[in-house]
């Protein structure tokens, strides 16, 4: 008797490790994984406004589908309580459907066309800062706000399992900003000259 408990017992730990074990590789090894530029583009067009591009890479060995992107600008409270306040920024690009491994994408910031709303809880500064036309340049907002920086938040689905994945950039401030390109196969900046 007491040897039928012994092994049930460890069949009962022996599942559920195996288990733990299948779902870190299943969520960890196998899950796509996003990897960020360390500066922000700021390119112009002729005639054009001024944009702001961040760009992704899949560097996992899954796709990634349905992907949404948000830009918060987040500014440290001057005043007594030391609150942060957030605003969302708006990304132009379309919702990325699918995002295959080794493939990139950049993500275009604007701060203009903020909800109304949302803009309307924030400071006076940052209010006269937002929606404004023609856009206040990103440098300029953040260079405004002592500690101000922009924080990228992706969410997508694994391909193939379903399995929801989140992904946050590092902080971006005004030395973030460069007037440089990305490069073609990597999510580095290109070297001045090479386009």
């Amino acid at each position: 008797m007491k040897e039928l408990g012994l092994s049930s017992l460890l069949a009962v730990v022996t599942g559920i490790a195996s288990s733990y074990l299948f779902w870190i590789w299943l969520t960890r090894g196998l899950a796509p994984r996003v990897a960020w530029s360390t500066s922000i583009s700021k390119a112009q067009l002729p005639g054009g406004p001024i944009k702001y591009r961040v760009k992704i890479m899949n560097t996992g060995r899954r796709a990634a589908v349905d992907f949404t992107a948000v830009c918060m600008l987040r500014l440290p409270d001057s005043g007594s309580n030391g609150n942060t306040k957030l605003a969302t920024l708006r990304t132009l690009d379309v919702p990325l459907p699918r995002l295959a491994p080794g493939r990139s994408r950049v993500i275009t910031i604007k701060t203009d066309g903020i909800d109304p709303l949302q803009v309307r809880g924030l400071p006076r500064p940052v209010q006269d800062c937002l929606n404004q036309d023609p856009p206040v340049p990103l440098e300029q907002l953040l260079a405004r706000f002592p500690g101000a920086h922009l924080v990228m938040h992706l969410s997508a689905y694994d391909a193939k399992s379903g399995t929801r994945c989140h992904f946050t950039s590092q902080e971006y401030t005004t030395r973030s900003i460069t007037d440089r390109p990305f490069q073609s196969d990597s999510v580095d900046i290109a070297d001045r000259g090479v386009t």
